[in-house]
C-alpha cells in the first residue's frame, strides 16, 4: 500500500472567470460572469425544491399558494434545511425577514426578524409567531401573524 504524504497530494485547481474584486467599470468581466448571492439562493432553491416535494409536499404547496398572478413564489423566498432535518422557508419584505420551519407530520412554526435596527438601537428586533402541529390551520395562523406584523398604524 502506498503511503501518501502532504507533498504527494496536489491542490485541486479550479478555472473560473469569477473576479471577487469590485467592478470599477474598467474590468473585462461582464455582468453575466459575476456570481451573486441571488444566484446562489436560486440554485439552492432549485436543488431543494424536489426534496421539499418528496419530504413535505403540503408545506411546498402552502408556500406555492403565496403565488400572485401566476408567478413562481419560490423565486421570492429562500429554501433551506434546518436543525434536525426540518425544512425552512425564508420570506422577505421591505422591513422584515420571516423564517417558517416545518418538520413533516410534527411541527410548523415561524419567527419574524426586523431587517434593520430601529432608530437609536444597534440590534434588530424579532419575535416568535404562531406555531403548532403540522397542519393547514397552523399555516393560516402563521399567515395571519405575518399580515398583522406588517400592518402599520394610520397617521392622525
Amino acid at each position: 500500500m502506498e503511503h501518501i504524504t502532504q507533498a504527494s497530494v496536489s491542490e485541486p485547481r479550479f478555472e473560473s472567470s469569477f473576479d471577487p474584486t469590485p467592478d470599477d467599470g474598467c474590468s473585462s468581466n461582464d455582468a453575466e460572469s459575476q456570481v451573486t448571492q441571488t444566484d446562489v439562493i436560486r440554485l439552492r432553491n432549485k436543488m431543494l425544491k424536489p426534496l421539499f416535494a418528496i419530504e413535505c409536499p403540503e408545506f411546498l404547496g402552502w408556500l406555492e399558494s403565496l403565488s400572485r398572478f401566476g408567478g413562481n413564489p419560490i423565486d421570492a423566498m429562500e429554501l433551506d434545511r434546518g436543525i434536525g432535518g426540518s425544512f425552512v422557508a425564508r420570506l422577505f419584505t421591505r422591513n422584515c425577514k420571516y423564517g417558517i420551519s416545518a418538520t413533516p407530520s410534527d411541527y410548523l412554526g415561524a419567527v419574524a426578524q426586523q431587517r434593520t435596527p430601529l432608530a437609536g438601537e444597534d440590534w434588530t428586533r424579532g419575535r416568535d409567531l404562531s406555531d403548532g402541529d403540522y397542519s393547514v390551520e397552523t399555516w393560516h395562523k402563521i399567515l395571519a401573524d405575518i399580515v398583522a406584523y406588517e400592518l402599520v398604524r394610520l397617521g392622525k
